[in-house]
């Protein structure tokens, strides 16, 4: 079945199952939410626009996202950029990074909070330079996700697990020199029998954003087959936006991806769900800037895309609901109103 949306009013679902059937359960999805503040930075500094946020938008949007969990949510899930990086340090980056993570864990305390690494959680600057540093990463952020997962450790961001049969891969972008194709492939094979595949990781693996097409999850193309073959669906962030891609390689299977936006310019005043571009025409339109083709136009053809709809200034968190007869996804923008549901997978 292919993705489909369609405005609901919030209400409970109530599912019925033989016998053997797996109960459903829910996961909070939060996209980037780059925390920040002064202390971070150099004397004097001015406050970032991220900062501001963190005064009021983005605790409003947490204290919403918390008063909708109960015992029937398997996890939080924060798909990276958690904190906005470039602290003017590697003492002060790695002090955002654990002030990040227990500012969002203090909403949800009896839920483990799970992080995927994303790109700002690497940036350090130095004077005017900017540099890549995933030791940062390694000593502040990895120790704390461990820990919420039951892990002695975690050596990288790439890791998994299995929930009432289903497989959660986490992949790390960033790190230089880590074979996560291997570990997908590796992960894959070894969960032959999972419901579903789930892959979590900070930049998309099917182009989504208007002005940085082609910033994508290295290894890209590889990773897009792998999952097809499982007919995976992919979690993630990066663009702010939100946005629903579903594409079928042809006697392969087919990905789902869907980016989740919580940087709450929007919250306060949500907007409606209107669509920024509806079919891959349009939405291939908006990212053809240049000239020369562009990379991944050569692995994923126009007549693979099913669904193609980006959504237009709305900001908030989603909600997945699993159950043994589909995979759908609740978006809330906004304390209040009904939320959009989108149709990811169908058994």
């Amino acid at each position: 079945m292919s993705p489909t949306r369609k405005l609901v009013a919030a209400c409970t679902l109530l599912f019925f199952f033989g016998l053997g059937a797996t109960e459903p359960y829910r996961v909070l999805i939060l996209g980037d939410l780059h925390y920040d503040g002064a202390p971070y930075h150099a004397p004097r500094a001015s406050l970032s626009s991220y900062a501001k946020t963190w005064q009021k938008d983005i605790p409003s949007l947490l204290a919403s996202a918390a008063k909708r969990l109960d015992n029937t949510f398997a996890f939080v899930i924060q798909v990276g950029d958690l904190a906005a990086g470039y602290a003017d340090s590697v003492e002060h980056q790695e002090a955002m990074l654990n002030d990040a993570f227990f500012t969002v864990k203090k909403y949800f305390p009896s839920h483990r909070l799970l992080v995927v690494k994303g790109n700002r959680e690497v940036c350090v600057k130095s004077g005017s330079k900017t540099y890549v540093s995933n030791e940062v990463t390694a000593r502040a952020l990895l120790p704390l996700v461990a820990k919420e997962t039951g892990f002695s450790s975690l050596p990288t961001g790439n890791w998994s697990l299995m929930h009432r049969g289903d497989l959660y891969l986490f992949v790390d972008g960033f790190a230089p020199n880590v074979d996560f194709v291997g570990f997908v492939d590796g992960e894959l094979n070894a969960h032959p029998e999972a419901r579903y595949v789930f892959l979590f990781t900070h930049l998309p693996v099917l182009p989504a954003s208007h002005s940085q097409p082609d910033w994508l999850l290295p290894h890209y193309p590889e990773i897009a087959r792998l999952l097809a073959k499982r007919n995976g669906i992919i979690i993630g962030g990066h663009t702010h936006q939100f946005s629903l891609i579903s594409y079928e390689f042809a006697g392969m299977g087919s990905i789902t991806q869907l980016l989740v936006n919580s940087m709450a310019a929007n919250w306060q005043k949500p907007g409606e769900w209107l669509p920024k571009c509806e079919n891959y025409a349009d939405h291939f339109a908006a990212m053809k800037k240049k000239n020369e083709p562009y990379e991944f136009e050569s692995v994923f053809s126009a007549d693979g895309y099913r669904e193609c709809v980006v959504y237009f200034k709305c900001s908030g968190y989603a909600i997945l609901e699993i159950s043994d007869e589909e995979v759908t996804a609740k978006l809330y923008n906004g304390a209040s109103g009904a939320p959009l549901e989108l149709f990811l997978r169908e058994e």
